[in-house]
């Protein structure tokens, strides 16, 4: 399941180099932002890599919907 989101968060991620000066990488997350789906999806990958990370020690993550 984790690699489709995985692959539509990543499609709404626009990369700008050497912005805004030479040397950096721009990462633009408006467009992940403005759809639903993967929005709600970087939520669901955030939440499982957090609760995979600490042990299942974490009760609530703040704008993830239970199920």
């Amino acid at each position: 399941m984790a690699e489709p989101e995985l692959q539509l968060v990543a499609r709404r991620i626009r990369s700008f180099p050497d912005f805004p000066i030479p040397g950096v990488l721009f990462r633009d997350i408006s467009p992940l932002l403005k759809d639903p789906d993967s929005f709600r999806a970087s939520i669901r990958l955030l939440a499982s890599h957090l609760k995979s990370t600490h042990g299942g020690k974490i009760d609530y993550i703040a704008g993830e919907w239970p199920g």
